[in-house]
């Protein structure tokens, strides 16, 4: 019995299905080029990560609160005190936590918004929110004082 050209038995479309797609008919040019193209897709995509990284996470503090805090407990006699910048010229960041004197701590950067003007780096205790440590920089990033506290007094 003779088929037409476009009808297929069902045994050959069976095989057809259970065989997957028909790699044969993929050429070694047209297999490098898709080699290539995902090459070139792969590398771009790396490329984005380290030229465009995503932004850092929302920090779980607001710095600002965070330096009103830390002004406010930093007048008991026996802390560590550090002479701050006025609010007006500097932004203040959260960096990240550290643990000082066996404490939980935020690192707050005081950046200046003029360029190559002297910066400070203090570590805030994350509970009563006294200074336990802290560094002063100057605009080229040489550090010019720092200290630490090695134990805090009760309140």
């Amino acid at each position: 019995m003779h088929m037409p050209s476009g009808l297929k038995s069902r045994k050959t479309r069976a095989r057809m299905l259970s065989d997957g797609p028909n790699t044969s008919s993929m050429t070694k040019p047209s297999i490098v080029r898709l080699f290539r193209a995902s090459l070139i897709a792969i590398c771009l995509l790396l490329v984005g990560v380290v030229i465009c990284p995503r932004p850092p996470a929302a920090s779980e503090v607001d710095p600002n609160a965070l330096l009103a805090a830390m002004r406010a407990a930093s007048n008991r006699p026996g802390l560590l005190t550090v002479d701050l910048p006025d609010t007006r010229t500097v932004t203040p960041l959260v960096e990240g936590k550290d643990v000082i004197a066996g404490r939980p701590a935020w690192v707050l950067r005081l950046k200046p918004y003029a360029k190559r003007a002297p910066w400070v780096q203090i570590w805030v205790d994350r509970r009563s929110h006294v200074i336990l440590a802290f560094r002063k920089w100057d605009g080229n990033d040489r550090l010019l004082s720092s200290a630490h506290a090695r134990s805090i007094p009760p309140p």
